[in-house]
């Protein structure tokens, strides 16, 4: 059987531990806490993203509470909640909640690059390649 899995499916995860240090949603993006192993919900793209939460499944719950341990997803194609609208390719950073948007000029840290295009709310794979980005000086 030949292998058709496409841009819209996550794959080719690799993950790292880390302990959430307070409460993080499902596929969000998160970054370095104050612990060693700390992660947090990042809000701007002034932080750099360590990855993207998991679905909480390894701990058999609907979200990440302070003290459970998060598979970040740091390379390879994760899903990701997105807010506001964006299209296909779009460099995406994070916002409120580690939520992912679609960069417009900001300087900062990017997660990685949108598979499709989406509405507010919406789950989408995300391809993650973590760069910071200069806006052009004028």
């Amino acid at each position: 059987m030949a292998y058709t899995a496409g841009l819209t499916e996550q794959k080719d995860l690799l993950k790292i531990q880390g302990v959430a240090e307070g409460a993080i949603e499902v596929y969000r993006i998160v970054t370095g806490g104050s612990a060693a192993d700390g992660v947090v919900a990042a809000t701007s793209s002034a932080v750099y993203p360590l990855g993207i939460s998991g679905d909480a499944g390894e701990n058999g719950k609907a979200g990440y509470a302070s003290g459970d341990p998060v598979a970040i997803r740091y390379s390879g194609i994760s899903y990701l909640k997105m807010s506001g609208t964006g299209s296909r390719f779009a460099l995406v950073i994070a916002t409120t909640g580690g939520a992912g948007k679609a960069r417009t000029t900001e300087t900062g840290w990017c997660i990685g690059v949108a598979t499709k295009d989406w509405a507010d709310g919406e789950i989408i794979p995300v391809i993650i390649h973590q760069m910071y980005i200069q806006a052009p000086s004028s």
